[in-house]
C-alpha cells in the first residue's frame, strides 16, 4: 500500500467533499424555501465581531479542558501523557470525527492510538476514553434535566415540534449509557465478543490475519481494560479533577451559543441554551455519512432555536452560520494544520489506521 501522505490526502479529499456538497446543498435548500435570504444576511452584517471572536475563544478552552479530562482520566491509572500533547491529540481526534460521520468513535481511535504511540497501554487508553465518554453523556443528561427545569420554571414552555425528538433522544442516550454500563460489567461477554471479532476478521482477510496472536493481543487489551475499571472504581476521589474538567467544558460549549447569539444583539434565556445544544449535539451523533453532518446540523440549529421563538427563521439560520463556523470549519482549518505541523511520519499513519 502506498503510504504518500499526499496521496493518502487526495483521497481523503475524493472521498469527503462529495458528501460536504450535498450536506451543503441541503442547507442551501433549506434556506431558499423557508428563509427570508436578504433578512438572513442582513443579520450577518450586524455581527459584533468583537463578540463573535469571543466565540472562537471559548471553543479553543473548551477543548483545552476536554485535553485535560483526557490527560487527567489516563493520569489516574497511572498513564501520563504532557498536556501539549494531550491537546495536540485531542484536536487531531476532533478534525477525524468532523471527517468521519461518526461522532467521536474515530476522534477517540485516534486518542487511543496516539496514546498507545506514547507508551500508554491500550486497554488503559480505552478504559479512560470509556469513561470520559460515559461521564460526559451522564452531564449531557444531567444538563438537559435543569435545562428543561429553567424552561418550565420561567414560564417558557417547551414547543410541542421538540418534545418528541427530546423523549427519543434520551431514550437513545440511555440505551448508549446501557451498552457502556454492560461493556463495563459484563467482562466474559466482551471476551466472547472479541474473540467472534477476531475469528471475523481472520475470515475476511481470508487467513492473512494471524488468529492466535491477535486473540492474544486483544485478550492482554481486554486484561488491562478491566484492570483499569477496578482503579477506577476503587479511587473515586480522582474522578475530581477530570470530572471538574468535564463541566468546564460543556459550559464553554453552551458559552459559544451564547456569544454568538450575543454578537447579533439577541439574548437568549440559558434553559434554551441548554436544551438546544443538548438536541443539536443529539443531531450530530447520528452517522448520516455526511462529514461534520453539515447541512442537516445547520438546518437542525436553525429548526430547533426557530421554535422557541426568539428569532426569526432569518436569524437562526444566521446563528446557525455562525455557530458552524466556529465549531466545524475553524476547528478543522486548524485541525489539519496541526495535522501537518506533527510530520509527514504521522500523517501517513493516522491516514493508514482511520482514513483507508
Amino acid at each position: 500500500m502506498d503510504s504518500n501522505p499526499i496521496i493518502k490526502r487526495k483521497t481523503i479529499l475524493k472521498r469527503t467533499i462529495p458528501f460536504i456538497a450535498l450536506g451543503l446543498a441541503i442547507f442551501v435548500a433549506y434556506l431558499l424555501l423557508f428563509v427570508n435570504i436578504e433578512e438572513m444576511f442582513a443579520t450577518l452584517g450586524r455581527t459584533n465581531l468583537t463578540i463573535y471572536l469571543l466565540g472562537f475563544g471559548a471553543s479553543i478552552i473548551e477543548l483545552i479542558f476536554f485535553a485535560l479530562a483526557w490527560k487527567y482520566y489516563l493520569r489516574t491509572l497511572s498513564e501520563n501523557i504532557s498536556l501539549k500533547k494531550s491537546i495536540i491529540h485531542s484536536w487531531i481526534g476532533n478534525f477525524v470525527d468532523l471527517l468521519i460521520p461518526a461522532e467521536s468513535v474515530g476522534g477517540e481511535i485516534c486518542r487511543i492510538y496516539f496514546a498507545n504511540r506514547e507508551g500508554v497501554d491500550g486497554g488503559k487508553a480505552t478504559a479512560a476514553a470509556l469513561t470520559q465518554r460515559i461521564v460526559g453523556t451522564v452531564i449531557s443528561i444531567g444538563t438537559l434535566i435543569i435545562g428543561l427545569f429553567l424552561i418550565f420554571e420561567r414560564k417558557i414552555g417547551l414547543p410541542p415540534s421538540l418534545r418528541g425528538i427530546i423523549y427519543l433522544v434520551i431514550s437513545a442516550t440511555a440505551i448508549s449509557l446501557f451498552i457502556g454500563m454492560l461493556l463495563i460489567t459484563k467482562e466474559k461477554w466482551i471476551r466472547k465478543i472479541v474473540k467472534k471479532i477476531v475469528g471475523f476478521a481472520e475470515w475476511a482477510t481470508k487467513g492473512r490475519l494471524k488468529k492466535e496472536e491477535w486473540e492474544e493481543k486483544a485478550s492482554r487489551v481486554v486484561d488491562a481494560f478491566y484492570e483499569s475499571l477496578f482503579v477506577l472504581r476503587r479511587n473515586p476521589r480522582k474522578f475530581i479533577p477530570p470530572l471538574t474538567f468535564s463541566l468546564i467544558q460543556w459550559f464553554f460549549g453552551i458559552l459559544v451559543y451564547y456569544l454568538v447569539f450575543a454578537s447579533i444583539g439577541i439574548n437568549v434565556d440559558f434553559g434554551i441554551l441548554i436544551v438546544g445544544h443538548f438536541i443539536i449535539g443529539a443531531v450530530k451523533s447520528v452517522p448520516i455519512g455526511v462529514p461534520a453532518e453539515i447541512g442537516i446540523t445547520e438546518v437542525a440549529i436553525a429548526i430547533v432555536f426557530g421554535a422557541f421563538g426568539v428569532v426569526s427563521p432569518a436569524e437562526a439560520a444566521a446563528v446557525a452560520i455562525l455557530i458552524r463556523i466556529i465549531t466545524v470549519w475553524f476547528r478543522m482549518i486548524v485541525g489539519f494544520a496541526i495535522l501537518q505541523l506533527t510530520g509527514s511520519e504521522v500523517v501517513s499513519e493516522v491516514s493508514k489506521k482511520i482514513f483507508r
